[in-house]
C-alpha cells in the first residue's frame, strides 16, 4: 500500500512540474528566420538563454515552431510582425525538439515594446 501511495505522489509531482529541460530567453532581437519546406520556422534570438536546453538540442541553434497547424500560423504571423518592427520578444520553450529535429521548439514568446 505504502509503494502504491509513494508511487502516485511521484506520477503526481511530474504531472505538475515543467518540462525537462525547457529553456527560456530573456528580451532580444529576432534573427535569421529559416522557412523549412515542411512548415516549421527556424529563428535565432539576441536574447540570453537561461536554463538547460533539451538534450536533441545543438549547441548554437535557436528555436523552432510549426507553421503547419493554424496555433503555428498565429505565432508566425505574430513573429513576423515583430521582426519586422524590429521589437524585442521574450521566449519559453516547449522542452523538446518536436517541430525540428535539433532545435528546441517554441511555447510561447511575449513581444516587448
Amino acid at each position: 500500500m505504502l509503494k502504491k501511495l509513494a508511487a502516485a505522489a511521484c506520477v503526481a509531482a511530474c504531472a505538475f512540474s515543467s518540462p525537462a529541460g525547457a529553456t527560456s530567453a530573456e528580451e532580444g532581437y529576432i534573427v535569421g528566420v529559416m522557412a523549412m519546406r515542411n512548415g516549421a520556422v527556424i529563428f535565432s534570438h539576441t536574447g540570453v538563454r537561461t536554463g538547460t536546453p533539451p538534450a536533441c538540442h545543438g549547441q548554437g541553434y535557436g528555436w523552432a515552431l510549426s507553421g503547419a497547424t493554424l496555433g503555428g500560423q498565429a505565432q508566425v504571423s505574430a513573429l513576423l510582425t515583430a521582426y519586422a518592427q524590429h521589437k524585442k520578444i521574450v521566449i519559453i520553450g516547449m522542452g523538446s525538439c518536436a517541430d525540428w529535429p535539433d532545435t528546441e521548439s517554441l511555447n510561447y514568446f511575449r513581444i516587448i515594446d
